[in-house]
């Protein structure tokens, strides 16, 4: 019996783009200050030094001590309960902080493709968002084959149309036909949250 990868290509090229940029949104500000040719560069470059040698040291490191825990477990056998303890305090602290950037970056989509979205409605949008990602953290990623084909159809459907929708304004006027780069409207910034929402959708059909 063959054993399945439990992250393919795909995935891991996404994983690394996110871990290098953060997603599409701000890659206009990178691409108006030091040009399309030093942009793509950067680009390309970090994930050869930084994330592709990450990726093998966390897979040796998974591989010789498979413990649940990941990097905490791997500092506090190297170097003891404290440091064990301060490396995932300060992982849960940074990652408050940087989960909360999540639903700010997908209401500035939204009020692009709905400019009269209210704050009340905005904070709707927020909360179901917290709340959503919420459950599936408490649920768990190994999930049945019904529920994983319930999320792949929303994340494929409602995502997937918003997608198709910014791919849309984008390929009209994303691009300058003439001037400088720094042009570059704000308002047009890519599929960071479809790319992530695609990302646990993978994950989720990986793992069932």
């Amino acid at each position: 019996m063959t054993s399945r990868p439990a992250l393919r290509v795909g995935a891991l090229v996404a994983v690394m783009f996110f871990t290098v940029s953060g997603g599409p949104f701000g890659l206009e500000g990178l691409v108006g200050s030091v040009g399309p040719g030093v942009a793509i560069l950067l680009l390309v470059a970090t994930p050869l030094i930084y994330s592709i040698p990450e990726t093998l040291l966390i897979g040796e490191l998974a591989s010789m001590l498979p413990a649940e825990g990941g990097y905490y477990q791997w500092v506090k056998r190297a170097f003891g309960r404290f440091w064990g303890f301060w490396n995932g305090w300060l992982s849960w602290v940074y990652s408050l902080i940087d989960m909360a950037i999540y639903p700010v970056l997908f209401l500035q989509y939204l009020r692009f493709f709905v400019p009269g979205l209210g704050p009340w409605q905005a904070w709707l949008v927020a909360l179901a968002l917290i709340w959503g990602a919420t459950w599936l953290n408490l649920r768990g990623t190994l999930v049945r084959r019904p529920r994983a084909r319930a999320v792949r159809r929303a994340r494929n459907g409602g995502v997937g149309a918003l997608a198709r929708a910014t791919g849309h304004a984008v390929s009209r006027n994303a691009v300058p036909r003439h001037g400088d780069v720094v042009s570059w409207r704000p308002g047009h910034r890519g599929l960071a949250e479809h790319l992530e929402l695609q990302r646990v959708g993978q994950r989720v059909d990986n793992r069932r």
